[in-house]
């Protein structure tokens, strides 16, 4: 049996992430989530089976989503992040990430997802519904 994707959120918002985590059990994808920083190092730490991040560029505890990103990309994970702020954008797409602009239709984030799973040649899938 092929491996269940495994998607590392890392969000501060409470109704956000679960709202998020909602949608990833309900699709069929295993998920961790983080609210900062600190947490998602440790989740990546404790979980060598991540296939791809998510990751909020606003973020409390001193480092932002755009440090992140880049440090999880420059490690070979996937990113995907998220911003409520459309000022973010540009910067985002400067340093090559996919993204999506807060607030997101739930079947834009999930295509988005796959998208950058299939483009990263990644070999998980969803679990069967």
């Amino acid at each position: 049996m092929a491996k269940i994707c495994k998607v590392l959120i890392v969000e501060d918002n409470d109704g956000v992430r679960q709202m998020l985590e909602d949608v990833f059990v309900g699709d069929g994808y295993d998920y961790v989530l983080a609210q900062n920083g600190i947490e998602m190092r440790e989740a990546v730490a404790a979980h060598d089976d991540i296939d791809m991040l998510i990751i909020d560029v606003s973020l409390p505890g001193g480092t932002d989503g755009f440090v992140l990103a880049r440090e999880m990309a420059d490690a070979g994970h996937a990113v995907l992040m998220v911003t409520g702020d459309h000022r973010h954008a540009e910067r985002i797409e400067k340093e090559g990430h996919h993204y999506l602009l807060k607030p997101f239709r739930i079947d834009s984030l999930l295509a988005l997802v796959a998208q950058v799973l299939q483009e990263t040649r990644n070999t998980c899938q969803r679990r069967a519904s």
